[in-house]
């Protein structure tokens, strides 16, 4: 679709580069040959522009052709030694707004080049960042509170993360099991984040894996979520919290008295024996 509306833009300018280069000769000849002032001149300046804009290099050559073919129509139409001295001055100045209108169109083909380009390596690193990444607009009611989230765009890694696929241009109301319908909690903070403008961030467990989910404010109306799979760390966390707490309860039975001393020589913790031997009962 993209391709043919493209088309069509070429084929309508390319038809009115061409109309518009037909009827200034066309007037042009009219003028010369009646002995009028060639009021009509200036006419070709719009050929040159649209071809040099939109045609940059092969533009500037065909505005060269334009400004040689108007030389060969003076001199072939006309005797006069003063409108020949004109046109050279004024085709003078087809040539430097030719080379003006061309350059000015490759810096801008360059820029587009760039954008593109710079599309192109956002798009890729959007896609193969290991976290999840959605785009959010918030959808409030007459009091201008969020009460709903519109998908913008959402990568690969999101989909894969949460299980939801075919999001975007969707409310989070009308996706069955959405992460933001079935975690309250989530909800809420796109809510606070939509209406505060200031970023949080949520920790969320959707079945087995869990979900470090940090919200940004963007534009006004606007946000975005990194999803982060954080299941190993979770589970090491919580690995570590059963260890530590098997740790003090085995130190608090031990039949021998315990005490861990802090800089300074103060007691920061002791076990029941502790107590019982040297009749501390607080630290």
């Amino acid at each position: 679709m993209k391709t043919q509306t493209g088309l069509a833009s070429r084929q309508i300018i390319l038809i009115i580069l061409l109309g518009a280069t037909l009827i200034s000769f066309g007037l042009n000849i009219h003028t010369i040959r009646s002995g009028l002032d060639p009021v009509y001149a200036n006419l070709i300046y719009i050929p040159i522009i649209l071809a040099c804009f939109y045609y940059d290099i092969r533009g500037f050559l065909f505005s060269c052709l334009l400004s040689a073919g108007y030389l060969l129509l003076v001199v072939s139409l006309s005797s006069e030694p003063a409108l020949f001295e004109s046109t050279l001055i004024r085709i003078t100045f087809f040539l430097l707004i030719a080379a003006v209108i061309t350059m000015l169109s490759l810096s801008r083909l360059q820029a587009g080049a760039k954008i593109a380009d710079l599309k192109h390596h956002y798009d890729a690193l959007f896609e193969t960042m290991p976290e999840g990444f959605a785009y959010f607009r918030a959808i409030r009611d007459d009091q201008n509170i969020p009460v709903d989230f519109q998908y913008i765009k959402v990568n690969t890694p999101f989909e894969r993360l949460t299980g939801l696929s075919r999001v975007q241009g969707k409310r989070v109301s009308d996706i069955p099991h959405d992460l933001a319908r079935d975690h309250p909690d989530l909800f809420a903070t796109y809510r606070r984040v939509a209406r505060t403008g200031k970023d949080d961030t949520i920790t969320i467990t959707p079945g087995t894996i869990t979900l470090s989910v940090s919200v940004y404010p963007s534009q006004d109306g606007y946000f975005l979520a990194v999803f982060n799979n954080i299941t190993g760390k979770a589970r090491s966390e919580h690995a570590l919290k059963v260890d530590k707490t098997r740790f003090e309860k085995i130190i608090t039975h031990l039949p021998i008295p315990l005490f861990n001393v802090i800089e300074g020589g103060v007691i920061r913790e002791m076990n029941s024996r502790f107590i019982q031997t040297f009749g501390y009962s607080h630290l």
